[in-house]
């Protein structure tokens, strides 16, 4: 009898188990919910003393403590997408770790972008992260949402109120920052940008002034140059034919021109200076002509054969010299300017300077 009360209750744990574990088998397990360790942020990009109407704002939550290998999931959300009444979403899900800590776990946040182009105060979904653990399985944590308050753009006083160095956003609250209304600033009145347009114009008025002035001094100056050089040249005297053959033949007269690198030079000075007093003295080409030509155009001129034939020779000598590569002696050098003088001297007569007043 006891072997039969034996496997009796041996057969009825039997059942036992296997019913409870049926049981496991057709309920899954639910994904846990709690309250997680960490906050929710709301932090205006820029800092005022209000968040005015399309503001870009950070929304977000800070988990701490959280073990390595952990990996956070956040709810989908589309960029430029409505995230809730009027609410739009700037840019994804950001991850950043805070720090990591001495038990070797870390904190984050997650980090979207937010903003509305609507005034009022705005409820912000709530946050569900889900942990996915290192050892397998996953958590899912719950934050409630925001409230974010958007402000009339209208009047933007530019004044802040900066968050004491160290201190940090709190959760919907915003007890990091004084969250109020517009305050009134004061607006420029139509005198205050009357006198404004008055003095920009005075300014530009100024400036033309003082370029008109400019350039009426640069034009009395240019006037001043330009005069006195007109009188200079009114005043010029003009040499003779005569005159200004000897002047330049003076200027010859130096044995430093005899010597054989300088002898072309030389002798062609000669003679551009006595066809330059032809061409004044006579009226003939003499720049342009041969030496024969040059003889023939004197003899029309009616000058006595006595005063052609010392040129003829001179120009003769010369041309060798020119293009012959021939070398004249210190006889004939030293003979070749007095003979150019002699023949200005007999072929013209002495004429005052003349002043010609223009």
């Amino acid at each position: 009898m006891r072997i039969v009360f034996k496997h009796i209750a041996l057969t009825a744990l039997a059942v036992i188990v296997a019913a409870c574990s049926g049981k496991e088998e057709t309920q899954p397990e639910e994904q846990p919910v709690r309250e997680g360790p960490g906050r929710v942020f709301l932090a205006p990009e820029t800092l005022r003393d209000s968040i005015l109407v399309g503001d870009r704002v950070q929304y977000g939550v800070e988990l701490y403590s959280l073990e390595k290998g952990t990996v956070v999931v956040m709810p989908l959300v589309e960029p430029m997408k409505e995230l809730r009444d009027s609410v739009l979403a700037l840019t994804p899900w950001v991850s950043d770790t805070l720090r990591v800590n001495p038990d070797g776990t870390f904190d984050m946040k997650e980090t979207i972008v937010v903003t509305a182009f609507d005034r009022g105060d705005f409820a912000l979904p709530a946050l569900e992260p889900v942990l996915s653990l290192p050892g397998g399985g996953a958590d899912t944590l719950k934050f409630e949402g925001a409230v974010l308050p958007m402000r009339d753009p209208a009047l933007d006083p530019k004044v802040f109120k900066e968050t004491p160095e160290g201190a940090q956003q709190q959760g919907p609250d915003m007890n990091g920052y004084d969250i109020k209304d517009a305050i009134d600033a004061a607006i420029e009145s139509d005198e205050d940008e009357a006198a404004a347009a008055a003095a920009r114009r005075h300014r530009i008025m100024s400036i033309i002034l003082l370029c008109l002035a400019a350039l009426v001094v640069l034009a009395l100056v240019a006037w001043i140059i330009v005069r006195r050089y007109l009188e200079k040249k009114r005043r010029a005297v003009i040499l003779s034919p005569r005159e200004e053959a000897l002047g330049r033949l003076a200027t010859l007269e130096d044995r430093s021109h005899w010597s054989h690198d300088k002898q072309k030079a030389f002798y062609s000075g000669v003679t551009d200076t006595l066809k330059n007093y032809m061409d004044r003295s006579f009226g003939i080409d003499a720049p342009e002509m041969t030496t024969d030509e040059v003889l023939v155009a004197l003899s029309g001129c009616g000058l006595p054969k006595e005063q052609i034939e010392p040129v003829g020779e001179l120009f003769r000598l010369a041309d060798y010299v020119k293009f012959a590569r021939y070398r004249a002696n210190d006889i004939e050098n030293a003979a070749v300017v007095p003979a150019a003088r002699a023949f200005v001297e007999a072929t013209s007569q002495p004429e005052a300077e003349k002043e010609v007043k223009q």
